[in-house]
């Protein structure tokens, strides 16, 4: 017995360390503290003091190396004592007990007889009565065992002797107390054989009889809420939920329940569970079964995952621990629940990422039904990033929601998917990394609690180092430095008594303390106990930024949304998408490869057209907290859905995008899938309601919606190819059928006929193909010619409109079979050219090439690329050639199946590079629309246009310099063929059209509202008249196009009409005029005429001269 420190270390001096300090009144791990030396002793007296206060306390030398063995034994108050059986305690953690378990198979069975014997008699002896235990140390090397105590009551794990012997030893203990001998009550009686158990009261000699034998194994574990992670701290907190259910070979109980919780005064034991099984091994597997069934949720932790891990660990199995043996794997951490930290972490970001727009979504209902009407938050809930550290590890996750349940995490440029579904209970289903998972998290003071698997892991939050916090709850007992004193990282510096437990707390930097609190104080989980002066803040450990590969990121993309049209739908209900995993190529195309017919994938894209229309039929053209306060009202019960539409509406662009895409795309990849361009009537009307938005935003849609709706209405394709077959066919003169408008609409269909299998149609199709590209210049010769199979077309022409026809220019047209073939016949298709034309005389080219494919093959976006580079390899390796034969452009004829050809020219001036402003565009389009000119000023971007004769560009000032944006224009420039053009109605159609493509084009989102526009046709029929006359019927014209349509033309921005035609005289001269009405002089589209002196070679004007007032000397 000792009773002050110094006592004690007195008698530890005299006995030898290590020793044992007990209060004899302790329990439960409570009380009890092991000492190595005299400084450990000196701190760990006050602590057994304060845990178990007014007790005595006793000290003893260490007995190491030690099993604790105990005998189950009952006394009654005749002097009898049994001994039923004992149980194995070995599995300790602060001399509390974790697993209990017997028989104890330890022990020899003649040893541990003789220990039951002797606790038999240490019962009679002191006159026992009742239920309790007597403790043994038990050394295996050298088969001894030693006396510890007489636990004077029912412990809590005797259901594992009750497990073994089937005595239920509370009855057994109220028997005793009634007086009944241990003879004549039945549970004993049967456990010694007697087969009378129930009626008989025969003598049993307890210390010589043996009992039945055991053929039965029983292993229990005790639940706490302790963190096994920092040495079995105690922990305190609510309880939402205890799920276990009992089976046949394992049963449980638990003291609290759900909506229940463990203060921070009481034990921490809160439920005990206990399987058997026929060997211990079956035993310790049924445990381990029953653990990880365990479900325990709320702010509390629990060491039931690091009890599988130790029931799973060799020692344990082969049975060869000692008392020491948890003390030394929490000291050296050599068990450990910790999962894979990447796995860890991508729970936790999962989690996060679930939660943010849970609350997120929360937030905005709770708003709109307090009348809130903004929409800001909206773009936290798809698009967000998201912070985890762990293990002094910053992870920087980039979160896309791309449908309602699945979250896309990308790290590093590395991305993985999690497909997350919430059950009742609150508990997240996962799917991720190809495996399920339920998560469970707690935001708590110190950081982030998530439940893994039934794996508790814990991501601390990032604290300043100066800081020192408490982990657990209870209260301060006392600071173990001076305010002020010098702590080092490691050392305790407070103790605090937790659930009845007194444990120091260790600094986690080192520094002078500073006390925020004082003895006594009660303190929750986070509390600032005090702060430190770091001693050296250089030396402080830093959270490092993860810049590697996150194992969770897949070799190859896996996605759950694998459904094409699904994809899309939730692309439309404005999820994000993963433009570098998922192109609207591989969309749009899996769509169209998933429908059986034309049909059904015109419906398919209906359903996607109305999915859309339906959420911005709700805004088109209205204020949106208009329409916000209108759907709170319609909606006041399903505010939930207010914010999907908002949502979905917040992501115009990105569902823009894709619906554009996916019309212009769809009409290819149907002729290249079902051979047909279908037009359903579902089709049509979603086209109708998307056409019909209001707002300048759904400019470029509406223009897609439209060209479909005309292209729809258009003569099917097969029936246009046979009448142009036809008119082939009959045709004669075809330099008379190329001048006339029998062909208008089907120029570029005429490319369908290039190799066609009858030769006289293929050479008439390339013939007037050529003239009528070329019309309006001069065609002075031209032969079509076929060898082996392979059509070419060599002509002679001079430019039209010239008063001088200038240099004889040269061009040949070669259709190949394709693509392949091209490449590979490209070189002596220059060779032979240039045999013919020889080297070039003037100082700039004039020359040209036309290579055609004969097998029509779509080329849609994915393939336009491939196509150029193609083009541009095969003519960059003659170029050298092409230079000295002044070849001016190559232009390259790509049909379609059932489609408009694609055309692409590579240019001199580009250095025979594929020019974007000249793609789809037939060879001499740039020239007669006076392209040069526009980009001599302006930086031109193309605009969608609806007629094939007709551009339509938005250029912006290259010479601003103001502060402001740069001035732009909106440049419509269009071809016209119509002879009725110098009419009244002529004119009037031309110009609706005109006003038309306008319309369309400032619908665009490009164009700002102070954008003005730009008019300009060129005529390419010769008008048989005179200047004057001329001037003077344009004049006539524009001023009643501007009496009927000046609202409209004042509306659009309309600043020029230019108009150029070729005056034709009476001698059959051709004089070049340019007719203008603009409102730069400040008067409103004032009429002008100028005089054009084209350069003979180039083509371009290099002089003009006004006609009328100006007179026709005063040349610029």
């Amino acid at each position: 017995m000792v009773t002050n420190v110094e006592e004690a270390v007195d008698a530890a001096k005299r006995i030898g360390f290590p020793v044992m300090l007990k209060a004899s009144e302790g329990g439960g791990g409570k009380g009890i503290r092991m000492n190595d030396n005299e400084e450990e002793l000196r701190a760990n007296f006050p602590q057994v003091e304060a845990e178990v206060p007014g007790s005595p306390m006793f000290m003893m030398q260490l007995c190491t190396g030690a099993r604790h063995l105990e005998v189950q034994i009952v006394g009654d108050e005749h002097g009898n004592a049994v001994a039923i059986n004992g149980r194995d305690c070995s599995t300790q953690r602060r001399f509390q007990k974790i697993f209990e378990e017997g028989p104890p198979t330890i022990a020899k069975p003649d040893t541990f007889l003789e220990m039951q014997r002797a606790a038999q008699r240490l019962t009679q002896q002191i006159g026992y009565i009742g239920a309790g235990t007597v403790e043994y140390l038990y050394k295996a090397e050298t088969d001894e065992f030693f006396f510890l105590e007489l636990n004077p009551r029912l412990q809590v794990e005797h259901p594992v002797t009750e497990g073994l012997s089937l005595v239920n030893l509370p009855a057994t203990q109220l028997q005793v107390a009634m007086g009944i001998p241990l003879n004549r009550i039945p549970d004993i009686r049967r456990f010694y054989g007697r087969k009378d158990a129930e009626e008989g009261d025969g003598p049993i000699d307890f210390m010589t009889e043996a009992y039945k034998e055991i053929d039965t194994h029983v292993i229990a574990a005790r639940i706490t809420a302790e963190n096994p992670d920092e040495g079995f701290k105690p922990t305190s907190g609510t309880i939402e939920r205890v799920n276990f259910q009992s089976t046949s070979n394992v049963w449980g109980y638990f003291s609290v329940g759900a909506n229940g919780g463990i203060h921070e005064f009481a034990d921490s034991q809160f439920g005990h569970l206990f399987a058997k099984g026929s060997t211990r091994e079956q035993a310790r597997k049924a445990l381990v079964l029953a653990l990880k069934e365990i479900e325990v949720r709320g702010d509390i932790r629990t060491t039931v995952d690091y009890l599988v891990q130790l029931l799973e660990t060799e020692a344990f199995k082969e049975n060869t621990i000692d008392t020491s043996w948890l003390d030394g794997i929490i000291r050296e951490k050599s068990v450990s629940t910790e999962l894979d930290p990447h796995v860890t972490v991508a729970a936790a970001a999962i989690y996060r990422a679930y939660a943010q727009v849970q609350a997120g979504e929360a937030n905005m209902v709770e708003a709109l039904g307090m009348g809130q009407l903004g929409m800001g938050a909206l773009k936290s809930l798809n698009n967000f990033p998201i912070e985890i550290a762990y293990k002094d590890i910053k992870y920087n996750f980039q979160v896309q929601r791309t449908s309602a349940d699945v979250y896309t995490f990308t790290i590093n440029g590395g991305s993985f998917e999690a497909k997350v579904r919430e059950s009742p209970d609150g508990s997240l289903l996962v799917e991720y990394d190809g495996m399920t998972s339920k998560i469970v998290g707690f935001e708590e003071p110190l950081g982030l609690r998530v439940i893994i698997d039934g794996t508790t892991c814990l991501l601390p939050n990032i604290f300043d180092p100066s800081e020192l916090r408490t982990d657990v709850t209870g209260k301060v007992v006392r600071y173990l430095q001076d305010d002020g004193a010098q702590v080092e990282a490691g050392t305790p510096f407070v103790e605090v008594e937790a659930m009845k437990m007194i444990m120091p707390l260790k600094a986690t930097e080192s520094g002078a303390i500073k006390h925020e609190l004082s003895a006594g104080s009660i303190i929750a989980t986070g509390d600032l106990l005090a702060s430190l002066a770091l001693k050296d803040p250089s030396k402080v450990k830093k959270i490092e930024a993860f810049d590697g590969k996150f194992d969770i990121v897949p070799a190859t993309p896996e996605f759950f949304v694998a459904d094409p049209v699904t994809a899309l739908e939730n692309v439309i209900d404005g999820y994000e998408r993963l433009s570098e995993l998922r192109p609207l190529e591989e969309l749009v195309q899996g769509l169209m490869k998933k429908c059986s017919s034309a049909d059904e994938a015109a419906n398919t894209v209906a359903t996607l057209l109305q999915r859309f229309c339906a959420v911005e039929s709700v805004f088109a053209g209205k204020v949106q907290d208009d329409v916000n306060q209108a759907l709170v009202k319609d909606k006041k019960d399903a505010l939930a859905e207010v914010v999907g539409l908002n949502m979905a509406h917040s992501q115009f662009t990105n569902r823009q995008n894709a619906i554009l895409f996916l019309l212009r795309q769809f009409a290819s990849l149907s002729i290249a899938q079902f051979a047909e361009r279908p037009m359903t009537d579902e089709l049509s009307a979603a086209l109708t309601t998307l056409e019909s938005l209001e707002g300048k935003e759904y400019g470029s849609l509406k223009i897609e919606a439209s060209s479909l709706i005309r292209e729809a209405s258009v003569e099917p394709f097969s029936s246009r190819k046979e009448a142009l077959r036809e008119t082939l066919s009959n045709a004669d003169d075809v330099a008379q059928l190329a001048r006339g408008t029998t062909i208008s609409s089907g120029v570029d269909l005429l490319s369908s006929f290039f190799t066609d299998s009858d030769s006289k149609i293929a050479q008439k199709s390339i013939e007037t193909f050529v003239r009528r590209v070329y019309r309006a210049h001069n065609v002075l010769n031209m032969e079509v010619t076929e060898v082996d199979g392979v059509y070419t077309a060599n002509f002679e022409f001079n430019l039209g409109g010239m008063e001088e026809p200038g240099p004889l220019r040269k061009g040949v047209m070669v259709v190949a079979k394709d693509e392949a073939d091209a490449v590979a016949k490209f070189p002596s298709i220059v060779d032979s050219f240039s045999a013919k034309i020889g080297a070039n005389t003037y100082d700039s080219p004039v020359n040209v090439i036309h290579v055609a494919y004969g097998n029509p093959a779509i080329i849609g976006t994915d393939a336009e690329a491939s196509t150029i580079a193609t083009a541009e390899a095969m003519v960059a390796k003659e170029k050298a050639k092409l230079e000295s034969m002044g070849i001016r452009a190559v232009h390259i004829i790509a049909p379609q199946p059932e489609m408009d050809p694609r055309y692409f020219s590579l240019t001199s001036c580009d250095d025979y590079r594929e020019d974007p402003l000249r793609r789809d565009m037939r060879p001499t389009f740039y020239h007669l629309l006076e392209l040069n000119r526009l980009l001599d000023n302006y930086d031109v971007q193309r605009m969608n246009s609806v007629a094939r004769n007709t551009q339509v560009y938005l250029g912006v000032e290259k010479s601003n310099t103001g502060r402001g944006p740069a001035p732009q224009s909106v440049f419509l420039r269009a071809l016209s063929h119509s002879a009725d053009l110098t009419t009244p109605s002529g004119s009037t159609r031309v110009l609706l059209t005109a006003l038309d493509e306008l319309d369309r084009a400032v619908l665009d989102e490009r164009v700002t509202a102070t954008t003005s526009t730009r008019i300009f046709l060129n005529l390419l029929s010769e008008v048989e008249t005179s200047t004057d006359e001329a001037l003077e019927t344009f004049r006539s014209i524009l001023g009643q196009l501007q009496s009927r349509y000046a609202t409209r033309l004042l509306r659009l921005k309309v600043d020029e009409i230019e108009v150029k035609i070729r005056v034709k005289g009476a001698d059959g001269s051709l004089t070049p005029l340019r007719l203008i009405a603009s409102s730069m002089s400040g008067k409103w589209l004032k009429a002008d005429a100028y005089l054009e002196f084209p350069d003979p070679v180039t083509g371009v004007t290099s002089q003009f001269c006004p006609l009328g007032e100006a007179g026709e000397d005063d040349a610029k």
